[in-house]
């Protein structure tokens, strides 16, 4: 059994290659007074997925249900979650631009919804722990013996994971129940590509937990994602993971470092982002943390920078940029004329801010090539096809013989090689190359 006390915690995020951190559809949460934590992952293939994983993580964090009950309570409170995230994306398409507009109102009649996996976590306060699962995000036990126990049955995932959508729908097997961590080490949440990797990195070698718990910022960590992307141990997609490590005796700082998504977007776009100090450092999911309320005499507020001081250290990202609490961050997804901020952007304006930037986002690139591409073979095609038209014709009066017995000149005779079926070959093409024209505008 493990008490809430004695706890430690660090959490981190990040993105695939090739995008941005708010373009990423992984979301962490973090409530060490309360003892929740969760990751979700916003599944690619869905209509603004990472507006989805957050609010889904912001209501896991605020709810006061424990993991198996808000799991139980979830489809019921759907329509409210989804018309929070409706209202998002009908405010950011009437901020979009022309270029952000079509992408989203592409993936929106491809889609039509959002979804996402989600893995939460909650103490009790007898020490047992409770936990809801649905999709491919996992969460693991390591006793201390190294051993790892996962709380789902990890074969029975494949390429198309579980998840919760918009449309009110649970897709899939959900995990729920209650552990007692007789003999818990570490505790550990992680989004799909992590939790494969580390269920073979852990198996291989016990210590391989540890090295993570070493990592110390958010510089660290990306450091250790890209060098395993690189020997190809890591899959390349976006990546969360909360790990909480079980001590002894009660600790003074349980929290010892959170990466903070709104931070890590606004420094990325080179926004004005404040130096490290221990009164900014608070993640938008610690609303519940006492080390943030007045007058609390258990600790000071928790420094999230653990380590050399950031001032001597000017490589290593500073602690998160104060936001708005889980609550009010959730609330502000309802408001009709939400401004973009200014520092901090919103979780979830994204490729909006690709466009602002002068940047285009992934998608829009790759789709102008294919569309630009296709008007160029079809237009190469129909000339040709007029071509061919017109030398079947000269062939067939040099030949005094209908279309179908046309031969092509050549070497000073005539052999069989009948232009009807170049013609016809060349009029599917065409076809075909409309067909995939209209079908890239839609």
């Amino acid at each position: 059994m493990v008490n809430i006390n004695n706890i430690q915690v660090k959490a981190f995020v990040g993105h695939s290659r090739g995008i941005r951190y708010a373009d990423g559809a992984d979301r962490i949460g973090v409530d060490v007074q309360h003892g929740r934590f969760v990751v979700a992952d916003g599944v690619s293939q869905s209509h603004l997925p990472n507006v989805w994983a957050d609010i889904l993580a912001h209501d896991f964090i605020k709810s006061e249900d424990k993991a198996t009950l808000w799991g139980e309570r979830l489809e019921q409170r759907l329509p409210d979650l989804a018309a929070k995230w409706r209202a998002e994306s009908d405010q950011r398409l009437a901020r979009a631009k022309d270029k952000e507009k079509r992408l989203m109102d592409r993936t929106w009649r491809n889609f039509g919804r959002a979804a996402s996996t989600v893995a939460g976590v909650s103490f009790n306060d007898d020490g047992s722990l409770e936990y809801y699962q649905l999709g491919d995000s996992c969460i693991f036990m390591i006793d201390v013996d190294g051993n790892l126990k996962p709380f789902a049955r990890l074969e029975e995932f494949g390429n198309t994971p579980d998840y919760v959508d918009t449309a009110g729908a649970l897709k899939g097997k959900v995990y729920a129940g209650t552990d007692y961590m007789l003999g818990a080490a570490f505790m550990v949440l992680m989004t799909d590509a992590l939790s494969d990797w580390f269920v073979k990195a852990q198996q291989q070698d016990t210590a391989t937990i540890h090295t993570l718990w070493q990592l110390e910022n958010h510089n660290q960590f990306w450091e250790w994602v890209e060098a395993s992307r690189d020997d190809g141990s890591l899959k390349d997609d976006d990546v969360a993971m909360v790990l909480v490590k079980m001590t002894d005796s009660p600790v003074q700082q349980r929290l010892i470092y959170c990466d903070d998504i709104d931070w890590l977007i606004a420094e990325e776009r080179g926004a004005s982002v404040p130096g490290p100090s221990q009164e900014q450092g608070k993640n938008e999911f610690l609303e519940g943390y006492e080390g943030f309320n007045s007058g609390n005499s258990e600790v000071a507020v928790p420094p999230l920078f653990h380590g050399p001081d950031p001032a001597s250290t000017p490589q290593v990202i500073p602690p998160p940029h104060p936001v708005k609490s889980g609550l009010e961050q959730t609330d502000s997804l309802q408001s009709e004329n939400q401004p973009v901020p200014e520092q901090v952007g919103s979780l979830l304006d994204g490729s909006q801010q690709a466009v602002d930037d002068g940047q285009q986002p992934v998608e829009e690139s790759i789709e102008s090539q294919l569309i630009s591409f296709a008007k160029y073979l079809l237009m190469g095609l129909m000339i040709a096809n007029i071509l061919f038209f017109a030398l079947d014709g000269v062939a067939c009066s040099l030949q005094d013989s209908n279309l179908l017995d046309a031969y092509w000149p050549w070497n000073n005779g005539y052999h069989p090689r009948p232009i009807f079926q170049l013609n016809f070959a060349y009029n599917a093409a065409v076809v075909v190359a409309l067909y995939f024209q209209f079908w890239l505008k839609k």
